[in-house]
């Protein structure tokens, strides 16, 4: 490039034309695939709904658990924020309560089975549990990277009773977002609670029953 636009070319030029491209690609690759695969989901948890609510929590339970913030998670949430639209404040419930899943199910495993995790991974489970309060899944990916299976499994295992918990228990909450911070909104606390603890201690029952204890020389765990 040009000598005097070497000022603006880091600053301005270079977001600018990466952030045309990233759009670009995705109007036209990304979404036709994604989009389709959206609506196919939402479609069907529509066709859930209603009477059979419990079966709708069990699946929300495992989609909202299953990428830790990913296309299928989102695809849940949006499906319960849409529901509160529309007066239905259960599924948000139970969308809200199985993002716990990821992050107290690695948090407890790795302090309650502690031969199976390194140093690193116990001291970073500590910090999950204050972090885990706001709902803030993506704690919990390094032990996803390394664990991919057992963690994948046992949260979704885990947090599809919850979310069906969640529904046998009518629990409601008419905002989309908050974590444990939101739990005085809930129509029913105590009902809240139980699916939480359900849903943690199954999770984190079959994570150690999957995990295999770490070799001598493995890499620990990093959290950056």
């Amino acid at each position: 490039m040009p000598e005097s636009l070497s000022g603006v070319k880091t600053l301005l030029i270079i977001p600018l034309v990466s952030a045309l491209l990233m759009g670009a690609a995705s109007v036209f690759l990304i979404e036709p695939f994604v989009g389709f695969v959206n609506r196919a989901m939402n479609n069907f948890l529509l066709s859930v709904s209603g009477a059979r609510k419990i079966v709708l929590g069990l699946i929300i339970g495992g989609m909202a658990s299953v990428d830790m913030g990913g296309p299928v998670n989102k695809t849940a949430r949006l499906f319960a924020t849409a529901s509160l639209a529309n007066g239905q404040y259960d599924v948000m419930t139970a969308a809200l309560a199985d993002e716990f899943a990821p992050p107290y199910v690695t948090a407890f495993a790795s302090q309650i089975f502690r031969r199976k995790f390194t140093k690193e991974q116990r001291q970073t489970g500590v910090t999950n549990f204050i972090i885990c309060l706001a709902i803030i899944t993506e704690t919990a990916i390094p032990y996803w990277v390394t664990d991919t299976v057992p963690v994948l499994v046992s949260c979704v295992i885990g947090f599809a009773i919850s979310g069906a918990l969640s529904m046998t228990f009518g629990c409601s909450v008419k905002v989309p977002f908050g974590g444990i911070f939101i739990l005085p909104l809930n129509s029913n606390i105590p009902g809240y609670v139980i699916s939480l603890l359900a849903g943690i201690a199954v999770g984190r029952v079959s994570y150690d029953l999957m995990k295999k204890v770490p070799k001598e020389d493995a890499t620990p765990l990093s959290t950056t």
